[in-house]
């Protein structure tokens, strides 16, 4: 099903005839969205940074080893 074949679908019409959510509160819940991912990417490139420059040659090397 497409996202267009989606939008005409009875039972989404029906819902979104009822309730009829205002655009602006739709743009801020999205861009709410888009910041909590750009802040999870963040947060994920800070931890591995963090992890890679505290790992030493030994613990890179027993990693390894465990992985293999």
């Amino acid at each position: 099903m497409s996202a267009a074949d989606a939008l005409n679908d009875p039972w989404i019409k029906l819902y979104t005839e009822k309730t009829k959510v205002q655009k602006p509160i739709c743009v801020n819940a999205l861009n709410q969205l888009k910041n909590f991912y750009c802040e999870r990417k963040l947060e994920q490139a800070v931890i591995a940074y963090i992890t890679n420059s505290m790992m030493n040659k030994q613990t890179e090397e027993k990693l390894l080893a465990t992985f293999k």
